[in-house]
């Protein structure tokens, strides 16, 4: 028997180890379940589970092949039982380091010394634990023990108990709603749609737009702002603004890849403290809960896998998500960056119909038409067939590509085709809210956090800049028993302004601190000034090379002026001024003609030149590669 133990030992640790992979995957089950904010059903919620024992044994087999050679060729003196247990240990201590000492590096970051140290201390002790109890079991067993019911079956079985009650657990911990608003409060919805430009959306009356009949239908049912903008026109900062209202300069989320400080406070935290069912259903890297927008969310649906829904938090995947990021091309894998917005509404619509009593918060993002334009084989655009170009393919060979007048004429309808998509998903949303009998109890918005340039400027298909083809966005509010009023408003208004809105409109008290005003007054005409902003962007991919501050007045209200644009370029320092009545396309640089205006602008943005902090940002290589691919990095 001694003569044929070194022949099983590298083949008995890793089919051993298999067991404890499968109990430590049901740790992380419960670990998963304790902390996921996804909505699922309890056989989604199982398989998850399933996966995360999978994932486990997986692990452990990854570590019991090197270590059952080396304790085979290491220790030949040692009985079969010796070395087996040896090898098991050390698979005990892996596992355990694969878990905890992520956690042990987190607690360092933080400067909690003392906890990190003990994370990384944890895996002795499963080492020793293991090997003791291991050698034991295996020591009977050498001798002639047979037990009824072997380790891997006893392992098995009771890994799929904890599964199960993970997956109950998970459940019933997301479908607790008790909460202390009261039932006859309205519901908000806001409807975010990515990179759409005000021009493309019909209901404008553009030359440039492309038919949006569902945007059209819900803005004739409410109240269209003609003249609404972002102060910066990238997807984090702008959504930062929209959830804090604060300007990027007081948040200081200024680039996508920075986190929002949890120290502010978002309205969906102000409606959580309410009693509100919070929930949000995303399309982009952009804005995952990385970004720090989660706050305030119960649910914060930002998993993009196209297979088991949540598998993205089995800490296995995630790091082969990472690798993806980090060596590999993210334009190839799609899902690690985005999800279509028919695959979002699939997450977002059972919540809206599930919902009780309990009135809720909801927002829900679309990523299309931000780039890559992709070609949708159920969307139309005055009926003509999608060009046939690779936006993907151009992304990824930007560098010194030419963009000719036909590959922009190709791109722009392209761009044009993602529009009319994306406004058929938003048609089924809001029709699915109204079948689920929330029309009349439902504050709905819907917006965009930017828009694209589309060669105009020489800026190629980004939103890059602060002219107004980025800065310019559409907005729509539908708020069931507005007072008769105006139909369109031509203040200018900012994303900023939408938390003041939805608060004064659920008659609550207004946001500590805020920089924005509630627009619906303009509706029902007793507010009518626009509000001005400071603007912040940039030429290129990289907010510290080009940075530009900018000034956008608006219309005056029953006063002689015209609203006017300013924008100053940090590197060059260059100033532009632009009359956007006589010169909406900004063609026509006034500066020269208005020093005395120029002189006023630099005052107004300066403190924002000051507050910022216009550096190279730092992220980790799998999140530069990430928004690489998006356009946000050079």
């Amino acid at each position: 028997m001694s003569a044929e133990a070194p022949d099983r030992t590298w083949l008995k640790v890793p089919l051993l180890a298999v067991g404890l992979g499968l109990l430590a995957g049901a740790l992380e089950g419960m670990a998963i379940a304790s902390t996921i904010r996804l909505q699922l059903s309890w056989v989604e919620a199982f398989l998850l589970m399933l996966c995360t024992l999978v994932a486990g044994a997986l692990v452990a087999v990854g570590a019991g092949i090197p270590a059952g050679i080396m304790t085979q060729l290491g220790w030949t003196k040692r009985a079969a039982s010796h070395r087996q247990a040896l090898g098991l240990g050390i698979v005990g201590f892996v596992l355990a380091a694969w878990y905890f000492w992520p956690m042990g590096w987190g607690l360092v970051q933080q400067q909690r010394l003392a906890g990190g140290l003990a994370g990384f201390a944890v895996p002795i002790g499963f080492f020793g634990t293991v090997m003791f109890n291991a050698r034991h079991w295996l020591r009977k067993v050498e001798i002639g023990w047979e037990p009824r019911v072997g380790w891997l079956p006893i392992s098995l079985g009771v890994a799929l108990l904890l599964a199960v009650a993970d997956a109950s657990w998970l459940v019933r911990a997301i479908g607790e709603t008790e909460g202390g608003a009261l039932a006859d409060d309205k519901n908000v919805l806001i409807v975010t749609i990515d990179t759409l430009r005000r021009d493309h959306v019909s209901a404008y009356g553009e030359p440039e737009a492309v038919p949006t009949p569902n945007f059209d239908a819900f803005a004739d049912q409410g109240v269209l702002y003609t003249d609404a903008v972002t102060p910066l026109p990238e997807t984090g900062p702008s959504h930062a603004s929209l959830f804090t209202s604060l300007h990027p300069s007081t948040h200081g989320v200024i680039s996508n890849g920075h986190t929002l400080h949890p120290g502010f406070t978002t309205i969906a935290e102000r409606l959580a403290t309410e009693g509100y069912a919070t929930a949000a259903f995303v399309s982009s890297f952009a804005v995952d809960s990385r970004t720090g927008l989660d706050q305030g969310f119960q649910i914060y649906d930002d998993d993009f896998m196209p297979s088991v829904h949540g598998v993205s938090e089995i800490r296995l995947v995630g790091l082969l998500q990472r690798v993806i990021m980090r060596f590999g091309d993210p334009l190839r894998f799609p899902f690690l960056l985005e999800r279509a917005a028919d695959t979002t509404n699939g997450r977002a619509i059972p919540w809206l119909q599930e919902r009780g009593d309990r009135p809720f918060f909801c927002w829900v993002h679309y990523f299309e038409p931000h780039a890559p334009y992709e070609i949708h084989a159920d969307a139309t655009s005055d009926g003509e067939p999608p060009p046939t170009i690779d936006h993907r393919w151009i992304l990824a060979h930007e560098q010194g590509f030419e963009y000719t007048p036909e590959v922009i004429e190709q791109l722009r309808a392209l761009y044009g085709h993602e529009v009319s998509w994306v406004d058929q998903r938003l048609g089924d949303l809001l029709a699915a809210l109204d079948a689920a009998g929330h029309a009349e109890d439902t504050l709905v918005i819907v917006t965009a956090d930017h828009g694209e340039m589309l060669g105009e400027h020489d800026y190629h298909f980004n939103h890059h800049s602060i002219y107004d083809e980025a800065v310019r966005i559409p907005l729509a509010i539908r708020a069931p028993g507005l007072r008769a009023g105006l139909h369109e408003v031509d203040a200018q208004v900012r994303v900023m302004d939408i938390p003041p809105t939805v608060l004064d409109y659920l008659r609550l008290d207004p946001m500590e601190p805020t920089e924005g005003r509630e627009l619906l007054g303009y509706a029902e005409k007793v507010r009518h000034a626009s509000l001005p902003t400071t603007l912040v962007g940039r030429k290129t991919g990289a907010l510290d090379r080009g940075a530009l501050l900018g000034f956008r007045t608006g219309r005056p209200h029953e006063q002689e002026g015209r609203p006017l644009k300013y924008i100053w370029d940090l590197d060059e320092q260059r100033e532009q001024l632009f009359d956007l009545v006589g010169d909406p396309d900004e063609l026509n640089d006034i500066a020269a003609e208005h020093p005395d205006l120029v002189v006023q602008a630099r005052g107004v943005v300066t403190p924002d030149a000051d507050r910022l902090k216009l550096e190279p940002m730092q992220v980790d290589r799998a999140t530069e590669q990430g928004l690489r691919a998006l356009g946000y990095m050079d």
